[in-house]
């Protein structure tokens, strides 16, 4: 394992330590005796399984733990997948739920994030499979999908308090994060290109909000994963 990212579990302890902030209504209604959907608790169980995942993966490395590592490596090929179903689960108990707040198209338009963040999740998840025989760039993907779950978390976080209300802070921690992934990889002269992709891709997700949120296009796709 690169040296310069022996500390690489704490951002993923970070991540895991922000879990109850995404779920912070889930627990509050479990601790007043209310009855939560499934869907809620398939996905808790199976992001909490992933970022523990996450955090186990660079100590066994460290340790040269590496038949370990290989089989929890390969245990994530079912993992992620429930993952992302897990998700969509999700995506659609918050659109139905939302129903009575919203108007159709504000309700298509505010499950653009979080259906963004599912297909980046994988789809750098794949790109981390697909170079498991350089650990270098492999490891990099695995952090870039893992900045995806900082968006939900973040989200619910209100930064009104503090003046940034009005902008969209899950994605520019995103974003701000994967910035300091690339200068700290410049500054140790190591392999970045990962960073710039998922970078690129976040500002994507980010402009695409603004632009094809509320297009009869994604009007007409995010129905069409709605009810799948």
């Amino acid at each position: 394992m690169d040296k310069k990212y022996r500390f690489i579990f704490l951002f993923f302890v970070l991540i895991l330590l922000l879990v109850p902030i995404d779920f912070r209504r889930y627990f509050a209604a479990l601790l007043a005796g209310d009855n939560q959907s499934w869907t809620l608790h398939f996905h808790l169980m199976a992001m909490t399984l992933w970022c523990l995942m996450l955090i186990a993966q660079p100590i066994l490395i460290a340790k040269k733990k590496h038949k370990i590592h290989k089989i929890i490596g390969r245990v994530s090929w079912v993992l992620v997948p429930i993952i992302l179903v897990s998700i969509w689960l999700v995506i659609r108990h918050s659109f139905f739920r939302m129903e009575a707040h919203l108007s159709i198209e504000q309700n298509m338009q505010q499950v653009f994030f979080p259906f963004s963040q599912m297909l980046l999740f994988g789809a750098f998840y794949l790109l981390a499979i697909l170079n498991t025989h350089n650990s270098r760039i492999h490891m990099r993907y695995i952090i870039v999908s893992s900045v995806s779950l900082l968006g939900p978390t973040v989200g619910r976080i209100n930064f009104s308090s503090v003046g940034l209300g009005s902008l969209d802070m899950d994605l520019w921690i995103m974003n701000l994060f994967l910035i300091g992934f690339i200068l700290y990889d410049l500054v140790n002269r190591k392999q970045y290109l990962p960073y710039y992709m998922g970078l690129g891709a976040y500002a994507q997700m980010h402009w695409g909000y603004y632009s094809l949120s509320s297009t009869e296009l994604w009007q007409l796709v995010a129905k069409k994963l709605l009810l799948l």
